[in-house]
């Protein structure tokens, strides 16, 4: 029983220990009004003054808030119709897709000014959507994790095919117009064909969360356990940089990640977590408190900073030094 104490002891020091080193002062961050309570799931910028941010009551109300200053300024729009919430967002030129709860899909052609909403004829729970090649986009849905759906919609959206798979299916990200990576519940998974076919690839042992592609070849994943694997070579050999079930670790519960280039990246997630790394990966320091509230999404700012969302209508914009 004594040696289980002292084990014990010394794993609450190493961890405790780790966090006074680990952790970030950034130069300043500041909270945004953004007019919602409501959870905002995906920010994205759509050119140097465009940012869209979505969201809503999961099976009540679609939420979306715009700014057209580069993010500093935003208002609520309200879109009734939609009437479920957004989880999914994603833009290429100035046509953007939104889609959610229920085969809600939404899109502007005009950066987001004027809206349009088509209700798809599967009514699953759409999470995440990409741009692929001949202006088709690839949407995926998950059915409470067991069952998951990768669609490829036409221009007029209307349903190419599907690809059914037994696990749910968290994101998608298609870095050209023919490749692309799947985030999901156990698996990563990649298509070279703009999402008609899709092969596994040596990834596993969590709830993969979230994809970041800065081209084809790098690769980021990042599991809710937290795990992190990444690739430089389009997906035939992936190094796990962080093992989510490593006990001498902090706990860390991941929900997006993101990055400028090869070295420097983010990762959010539950209870305010925000965490970076500028050598790739192989590091991570967290950032200072600064919410409770759990980050979902993030994006960077023309001017260089990281723009944060979550619940509560929560954001922030992170000065980093």
């Amino acid at each position: 029983m004594n040696k289980v104490r002292f084990v014990l002891a010394i794993i609450l020091l190493t961890i405790a220990g780790g966090c006074k080193k680990n952790k970030i002062e950034p130069a300043s961050v500041v909270k945004i009004e953004t007019g919602t309570t409501a959870r905002l799931n995906r920010v994205q910028f759509v050119n140097d003054s465009v940012c869209i941010a979505v969201g809503g009551e999961r099976f009540f109300t679609a939420e979306m808030v715009s700014s057209y200053d580069g993010g500093n300024t935003w208002a609520k729009t309200s879109h009734p119709d939609a009437g479920k919430g957004l989880y999914g967002m994603t833009a290429s030129g100035n046509t953007v897709y939104a889609c959610g709860v229920d085969g809600k899909l939404m899109w502007s052609k005009d950066a987001g000014k004027n809206w349009g909403l088509h209700q798809m004829n599967y009514w699953r729970f759409f999470n995440s959507v990409a741009v692929a090649d001949n202006g088709h986009c690839v949407m995926v849905s998950t059915d409470g994790q067991n069952f998951g759906t990768v669609f490829r919609i036409d221009g007029t959206y209307n349903v190419i095919d599907t690809t059914y798979l037994k696990f749910g299916l968290n994101d998608i990200a298609m870095p050209t117009p023919t490749a692309g990576y799947l985030a999901a519940f156990g698996a990563v998974l990649k298509t070279t064909d703009g999402g008609a076919t899709w092969n596994y690839l040596d990834v596993k042992n969590d709830n993969f969360m979230s994809v970041y592609c800065l081209n084809e070849n790098e690769v980021w994943v990042v599991g809710y356990r937290g795990t992190v694997f990444h690739t430089s070579d389009g997906g035939a050999n992936w190094d796990k940089l962080r093992n989510g079930n490593q006990l001498v670790q902090k706990n860390y519960l991941m929900l997006d990640v993101l990055f400028k280039d090869a070295n420097t990246g983010w990762i959010c997630g539950e209870e305010g977590l925000l965490l970076q790394t500028t050598n790739g990966g192989k590091d991570w320091k967290r950032f200072d408190h600064f919410t409770d509230n759990a980050l979902r999404d993030m994006t960077l700012t023309p001017d260089g900073h990281l723009l944060v969302v979550g619940d509560a209508g929560t954001m922030y914009k992170v000065y980093l030094k």
